[in-house]
């Protein structure tokens, strides 16, 4: 009853309000600490991380709590939302509702696994990258980078998966189509 309560719209609006300014703060450095770099002996232009601390922040806060550490808790929910879906039919809910709630349930347990799949590989790999950006062997590098643009690409069908999650999974989706 306590978390009915303080559930409202007041409330999602204020959350909205911070996390919207935290996202903000968060993309300010960014824009200082990135610069472009002229490399003489290719003659290209890069745009690369100019400050230390920026570099270990991005690697050890963002990228490890952002694609590593949030896929995993999301997973954990996304199992326990099952769990309880799968446990619906002890409780006196009406069957229309019951199968609705089942269908939502493994609409978002499909999304959570998709992203989970398509996330984590790129955060590790991109940490992986940026730890072992001070090896001098070439060959380990061109490869740390042909694998981080392979699951970049991965983490693109992340921005793309809810349609077709939706298309594929929801019965009940497809026939308002």
């Amino acid at each position: 009853v306590h978390w009915r309560k303080c559930c409202n719209i007041k409330l999602a609006h204020r959350l909205t309000a911070i996390f919207t300014i935290i996202w903000i703060l968060q993309g300010i450095p960014y824009v200082v600490f990135y610069n472009h770099i002229i490399s003489p002996s290719k003659n290209t232009t890069t745009c690369e991380i100019t400050n230390e601390k920026f570099s270990e922040y991005l690697i050890y806060g963002y990228y490890f709590t952002i694609s590593n550490l949030l896929p995993f808790i999301s997973i954990i929910f996304g199992f326990m939302a099952y769990y309880n879906a799968r446990h619906l039919s002890h409780r006196t809910v009406p069957l229309i509702r019951h199968e609705l709630d089942k269908q939502l349930t493994v609409m978002v347990l499909v999304e959570v696994l998709i992203n989970f799949c398509t996330v984590l590989p790129f955060g590790i790999t991109y940490m992986f990258s940026k730890i072992t950006a001070t090896s001098s062997d070439s060959v380990f590098q061109a490869k740390i980078r042909f694998a981080a643009s392979v699951t970049l690409s991965f983490y693109y069908l992340s921005c793309a998966s809810p349609f077709y999650t939706y298309i594929c999974v929801s019965q009940r989706f497809r026939q308002q189509l």
